[in-house]
């Protein structure tokens, strides 16, 4: 069988036990399906010729281009699954972003006590530790309001490019998404 990369356009090549990416640069691109789904219709059952095998009910992930997948998280939480709201509210903060956010913040810190002669010794961990989380938790709010301010902003473009993220994909509504960044952005410098 052969799938075609949205993003490039270029073709991926389905052989038994793997895609094999045409992609110039051979590396995996987002096709039509997830790989997960395109290995579960790789190998058919030994015991019932030409029959495929059962996935288990599909989940869109940040970057998930099955639109399957996306489908199914969209009715979950149209059907107001809290589960599935709140991992919708999780992929509107973008984790990726959220991760490199805390790195930097971390590694900032880091690099002022380390270069603040005495700061080591003579730091007052109690009063600090807890200023850093309240710190580090503005910073994370921060990170939602500007992703999220995105993802409104960018809905008809990432409806094409992204359709795995919430608001593109209707998993969020514009209201939710506006209540989230609103949240983020009051309560974010409110904290610190």
């Amino acid at each position: 069988a052969l799938f075609v990369c949205l993003s490039c356009s270029h073709a991926f090549a389905f052989s038994p036990g793997r895609l094999a990416p045409s992609h110039p640069i051979n590396q995996p691109q987002p096709s039509i399906i997830s790989h997960k789904k395109a290995l579960s219709l790789q190998s058919p059952t030994p015991h019932k010729p030409g029959a495929v095998r059962q996935s288990p009910p599909l989940r869109a992930v940040e970057g998930d281009f099955d639109p399957d997948a996306i489908k199914n998280s969209v009715s979950q939480v149209q059907s107001g699954s809290l589960k599935a709201k709140l991992r919708a509210l999780y992929k509107f903060t973008r984790p990726h972003t959220i991760r490199g956010t805390i790195l930097a913040s971390i590694a900032g810190t880091t690099r002022a006590l380390i270069d603040t002669p005495g700061a080591i010794a003579d730091a007052q961990w109690g009063v600090m530790l807890p200023r850093a989380v309240v710190g580090m938790a503005a910073l994370l709010l921060g990170n939602a309001f500007i992703v999220g301010i995105n993802q409104i902003s960018d809905r008809d473009i990432d409806v094409l490019n992204k359709p795995f993220l919430p608001v593109a994909s209707g998993e969020m509504s514009e209201k939710a998404a506006w209540v989230a960044v609103l949240t983020a952005g009051i309560v974010g410098p409110s904290i610190v």
